[in-house]
């Protein structure tokens, strides 16, 4: 009973029908020890959000059952991007850590490469990008290798996935480099390399139609594309984002979409438009996640500073400021004391 009600769960979870929580609990309530049945809805609460459920689960999991090497290795890096989703910079790290070292030790190449992408992912969210950004670099011809070697078609569009997400991350931490870089042709250098890795990525996405993977790549592009002042084809970007985001009903991606079409409406100087956009995405905080929150306060703060608002811009300058010493974002956070020196 437990393996038909995780079957109708899995299936019903990938069509994103509401009634796959409903089965995963009645799983739940019969699995019996049985480990793959928490693991599978420890993953459907981390995609509908549900973090600190899932990191629960996670926890429970190590300590009802014997599990083997692999089994622990899978969990603790699952753990670690749980805790990476609300943010716990060090249990995310505590975690991936124990991962890789399980992985080096059973000399599961594959499994390394996986963890190196997101302990990559970890560092770029702590404002690490060249740290991040060099071990991303290390893993590409390592996964080049593992998709070569391998002959099952399934699990080579697997591997293939993983590149596309390392090629991302990549294309991240060039991104953000950019952000904080004075000098315009370094800028502009590492914006161009972007651009080449997120073509590729976006060629591998789409040949294996991974919507999300395709989403998050989209919406990569267009940020590229802003920073490079072309415009209509961030906007191009944005809406592909946008409209598949819709199509598959994922609201965090939704929002991401269209906050970042705030940021180009910002540029093109439709800042009523940019703002109403912004407001009404912390209007449904439910559905913004780590740093898009404080970013979105930033972005009102920038809005109503370039309108002469300069209360009602440092009421938002102090929101963001809040949440990223929260999340420990200290690049962010002098963005933002930077603007605030400007209507002292």
């Amino acid at each position: 009973m437990a393996e038909d009600n995780l079957k109708i769960a899995t299936i019903a979870s990938l069509l994103k029908l509401d009634i796959a929580g409903k089965y995963f609990d009645e799983a739940m309530n019969l699995s019996d020890g049985n480990p793959s049945v928490p693991y599978a809805y420890s993953l459907y609460l981390n995609f509908n959000g549900e973090y600190e459920k899932a990191i629960s689960l996670c926890h429970e999991m190590i300590k009802m059952f014997s599990l083997s090497d692999g089994d622990k290795q899978v969990i603790y890096g699952n753990l670690g991007v749980f805790y990476k989703n609300i943010s716990d910079w060090e249990n995310a790290e505590l975690y991936q850590k124990k991962s890789l070292s399980i992985a080096e030790s059973r000399n599961d190449i594959r499994g390394q490469i996986t963890i190196k992408n997101n302990i990559a992912v970890l560092l770029n969210n702590k404002e690490k990008y060249t740290e991040a950004y060099n071990i991303l670099l290390e893993t590409l011809p390592r996964i080049d290798d593992e998709i070569n070697i391998e002959v099952d078609s399934d699990i080579k569009n697997s591997l293939r996935i993983l590149k596309s997400d390392i090629l991302t991350n990549i294309v991240i931490s060039l991104k953000r480099k950019s952000a904080y870089n004075i000098d315009i042709e370094s800028r502009n250098s590492n914006l161009k390399k972007a651009l080449n890795y997120i073509n590729e990525a976006i060629d591998i996405s789409e040949m294996i139609n991974e919507p999300v993977k395709i989403i998050t790549n989209y919406g990569n592009a267009s940020n590229i594309y802003k920073e490079l002042m072309q415009f209509e084809k961030c906007e191009k970007f944005i809406n592909l984002a946008l409209n598949k985001s819709i199509e598959i009903k994922n609201k965090k991606l939704i929002a991401l979409s269209k906050y970042n079409l705030s940021l180009l409406y910002i540029e093109i100087d439709k800042l009523p438009e940019a703002k109403e956009i912004c407001l009404s995405l912390i209007e449904n905080k439910e559905n913004i996640h780590g740093r898009l929150l404080p970013d979105i306060y930033h972005t009102l703060a920038y809005i109503d500073y370039l309108s002469k608002m300069f209360n009602s811009s440092l009421k938002y300058c102090d929101l963001a400021s809040n949440s990223y010493k929260e999340l420990q974002l200290d690049k962010a956070l002098s963005v933002v004391e930077e603007l605030k020196e400007k209507m002292q």
